[in-house]
């Protein structure tokens, strides 16, 4: 993936081609897209999802949000289940919703779903570009962008040979970069991170207990460091967070898994053996600044949308994968 501070620093442009807002976890496939539509689009690309922070800590929320309100020719919206109510995206969702209502060309807000997630009322009826992924591909969502971006007079076109090897190049800078930062720190950055994920995992328990009554059990095996949330819905399910353990040498994986049932010792909550889901997660750098877990190609998230993420698979694995999701208020 291209780097986009190489593409784009801190100071904002005047107006850009297009402005992509996203959840943190999809910036793996949406990097794949923007290199995509480095190819079609000349112009300045916002695509800032490392970087938010500096960013709105440097300009502030309202020029940020403005961006998406007025200053983008055409907004690519990756919609997935959360958008518009986490991270960043809560901002960029009411600006773009502001630029439809203000009477902004529909035809200017593509959105693209990543799952089955229902959009936003304001988008019903609308003239918006609809399109699923990955039944249209990264290079046909691109070219679709470049047309609308041509259509309201921006600037596109094949890239030259120049700014492609440019590009190759800061890619292979990219991964140097993130190589030499995982030998120098990653056993470090794991350690210190770990124990945040924790945190965030008992906090939102507590908090679903207490603001939404959700019948969350949570236990811990210190001897092994797992860490064990119960849910009891349709079906008893068990999502366990826990460090990978030797033979690895270098710890730097957590695994998120998922087991029918429970099984409890002396009032400590452990999982089945039966482990019937399980995803591994590694911690490694976005940029030089950002680093999230995730697995190459796949989502990528913070510590606490992890959770966010760990835990509503929990409720949905309780209520059967397609069923409705139970009477809880995400907070």
């Amino acid at each position: 993936m291209t780097d986009p501070m190489h593409r784009s620093q801190f100071d904002l442009e005047d107006s850009y081609d297009v402005a992509i807002s996203l959840l943190n976890e999809d910036v793996g496939v949406v990097g794949q897209f923007f290199d995509e539509l480095a190819q079609h689009v000349r112009g300045p690309v916002f695509f800032y999802a490392p970087i938010q922070d500096k960013l709105i800590g440097e300009h502030g929320p309202s020029v940020f949000a403005n961006v998406f309100r007025r200053r983008a020719r055409v907004v690519v919206i990756f919609l997935r289940q959360g958008w518009g109510a986490r991270g960043y995206t809560r901002l960029e969702h009411d600006a773009i919703c502001d630029r439809y209502l203000e009477g902004g060309d529909p035809r200017s807000i593509i959105v693209v779903r990543l799952d089955d997630s229902e959009p936003p009322d304001w988008f019903t009826g609308s003239r918006m570009i609809w399109a699923q992924f990955p039944e249209r591909s990264l290079r046909d969502l691109a070219i679709i962008t470049a047309d609308r971006v041509d259509e309201r007079g921006g600037s596109v076109g094949r890239e030259s040979v120049v700014e492609k090897a440019r590009r190759h190049r800061e890619r292979a800078e990219a991964m140097e970069r993130k190589a030499l930062a995982l030998r120098t720190h990653g056993n470090r950055r794991f350690a210190e991170e770990l124990p945040r994920v924790v945190e965030a995992l008992v906090r939102r328990v507590n908090e679903l207990r207490a603001e939404a009554g959700a019948e969350l059990k949570y236990g811990q095996n210190q001897s092994s460091d797992e860490h064990a949330v119960i849910y009891e819905g349709d079906s008893i399910q068990t999502l366990v967070v826990a460090p990978e353990r030797p033979p690895f040498v270098n710890n730097r994986s957590l695994f998120v898994a998922y087991a029918t049932g429970r099984y409890s010792v002396q009032g400590r909550v452990f999982p089945q053996p039966d482990i019937s889901e399980r995803h591994e997660l590694s911690f490694e750098p976005v940029d030089d600044d950002l680093w999230l877990w995730g697995t190459e190609g796949e989502p990528r998230y913070t510590s606490e949308d992890l959770v966010e993420w760990a835990l509503e698979r929990l409720i949905d694995r309780a209520y059967g994968k397609d069923a409705g999701r139970p009477p809880i208020r995400w907070l």
